[in-house]
């Protein structure tokens, strides 16, 4: 296991895809007109995904995170939206989710081999 920085610009490519294609909305949280940091949500027929977010130091002293999503909820509270917190491996995030009744689902995965593939010679 590794972690690498992830480039700027991929991020820069999917906020612009997710906002000219209407598939989603970035969420700031400011105090005094100073920007705490913020989320990129994906929006679809029936959920909503909390897919990044990023916070300064003041932003996580004053837990800006929690007032993002609390805001998020209450927006949304009277919808049949499922907001989806996409997962998370690290057990400090699965029990910030937890704090906002978020609930384990499962996700099935499908692998393709071409099985035919393996029988061919080169």
């Amino acid at each position: 296991m590794h972690m690498e920085i992830f480039p700027i610009i991929v991020l820069e490519k999917l906020n612009n895809y997710v906002l000219e294609n209407n598939k989603g909305f970035i969420v700031g949280v400011f105090k005094d007109d100073n920007l705490l940091g913020g989320g990129l949500f994906l929006k679809s027929k029936n959920r909503i995904t909390y897919l990044f977010s990023s916070f300064n130091m003041d932003g996580r002293k004053l837990q800006a995170a929690s007032f993002l999503i609390s805001n998020i909820v209450k927006q949304y509270e009277n919808s049949n939206l499922i907001l989806d917190f996409e997962g998370g491996n690290l057990p400090n995030i699965g029990s910030f989710f937890k704090s906002f009744s978020a609930k384990d689902e499962g996700y099935s995965n499908l692998n393709y081999i071409n099985v035919i593939s393996l029988f061919k010679k080169s």
